[in-house]
């Protein structure tokens, strides 16, 4: 019996010593990874060793694993997971579909998955921060903030880390809590590296830019750090010239994001004089740097910064065809915006509104018919907005009441 049950202790034994092998084993790549770049050819059948804002280190995964590789993080768009839960896969594929329905189901599919899986240090950060990234595209974004934090507190080391730093600012911006976003776009460029090429500490130039380029976005916003803005826009105009002037091998696939960077500099720096009420120094750079603003969202801008700035002159003009002449001047450029960008959305409403309340003040009947039928236009398709509040208000002004409108 002594021996019976010696021969039981020896089986229970060997199986705890199988189940804690199974465990050790647990965070081992089952299948292969893939590296995703931003430019050429992804790396596949590989298994990740290590990934972190810096550099990702793989071998092959295949056969005789070889020597270690490594890749500049910089380079690396996305990483795909080989033992990734089939309903994280789920979730990357309808997230990237890009539609209201599918970001709902990749939430919903997220949200069934455990907190750990497999490779935990590669498998956690990973999850949290496309959840936050759904919640964004949601509309979400009180509610994405602590995903992001978590993994910005738990996972420094993550390759996420950045890419949580980033959209945790994000957030920030859209609630309008534009001081707490610069502070959080700081954190992608704390050594204030991003003017001096060759210094990519710590995180890397294209980082730096991006950090950069989203703390002068939110400090333009605040009226006593616009000048703050403004120096930060210079900076990365200067910069971003050079790079694209002559792009070294680390940023050669990121040559589109600092082209967008770089425009979107060059009117941010527009805007900033404008708002800060040096109108004919905006006017000025404006004229200087139209013919090389190409990116659509740079143009729209630059469109309504047109706007605003014509709008202004015409406010302050005492002649009365000087008033009618920069009205109409402002007129034209707000109906480029809706009528040539129809699809830019978050600027479309804006502008429309800006042109019925230019074309009111050319104070003709026309004008005044041209106004109602863009405010009639703005109400419809955007019937919830803050313009189209106003609108309706500018209608009643002008005697028009709207059917099925109290």
């Amino acid at each position: 019996m002594h021996k019976h049950l010696k021969g039981l202790a020896a089986v229970a034994l060997a199986a705890a010593v199988l189940l804690t092998a199974g465990i050790a084993v647990a965070g081992e790549a089952k299948y292969p990874d893939r590296i995703v770049l931003h430019s050429g050819p992804p790396i596949s059948g590989v298994k990740i060793l290590s990934a972190d804002g810096k550099r990702i280190t793989y071998v092959k995964f295949y056969g005789e694993p070889g020597k270690e590789r490594e890749i500049s993080a910089d380079r690396v768009k996305e990483i795909s997971l080989g033992d990734a839960p089939a309903d994280l896969r789920r979730a990357v594929s309808d997230y990237r579909k890009n539609t209201q329905k599918a970001y709902e189901k990749a939430l919903g599919y997220l949200e069934k998955l455990p907190a750990t899986a497999g490779r935990e240090w590669l498998y956690a950060p990973y999850k949290l921060t496309l959840h936050a990234d759904c919640l964004m595209k949601l509309g979400k974004q009180s509610e994405a903030l602590p995903k992001y934090a978590q993994v910005i507190s738990r996972y420094r080391k993550s390759f996420y880390f950045l890419q949580a730093i980033d959209g945790k600012a994000k957030a920030h911006n859209v609630l309008k809590q534009y001081e707490e976003a610069a502070k959080t776009f700081l954190e992608l460029d704390p050594k204030d590296n991003y003017r001096v090429l060759g210094a990519n500490q710590p995180y890397g130039k294209l980082w730096q830019l991006r950090g950069r380029f989203g703390m002068a976005s939110a400090l333009a916003k605040l009226p006593a750090d616009a000048a703050k803005a403004g120096v930060i826009y210079s900076g990365l105009v200067e910069v971003c010239g050079k790079i694209l002037a002559n792009p070294p091998k680390e940023l050669s696939g990121s040559v589109a994001e600092i082209t967008v960077m770089h425009q979107r500099s060059l009117v941010g720096k527009a805007e900033v004089l404008m708002n800060s009420g040096q109108l004919d120094a905006a006017r000025q750079w404006i004229t200087s740097i139209h013919p090389r603003v190409k990116d659509k969202a740079a143009r729209l801008t630059l469109f309504m910064a047109l706007g605003e700035l014509s709008m202004k002159a015409g406010d302050k003009a005492t002649d009365a065809t000087e008033k009618k002449v920069k009205y109409k001047e402002a007129l034209l450029a707000y109906m480029r915006v809706y009528i040539l960008y129809p699809d830019q959305k978050a600027q479309r409403p804006r502008a429309m509104l800006r042109a019925g309340n230019a074309s009111e003040l050319l104070g003709t009947r026309p004008d005044n018919t041209r106004a109602v039928a863009i405010y009639k236009e703005l109400v419809t398709e955007f019937p919830k907005t803050p313009e189209a509040e106003d609108a309706r208000k500018r209608l009643e002004a002008l005697g028009v009441r709207l059917r099925g409108h109290k």
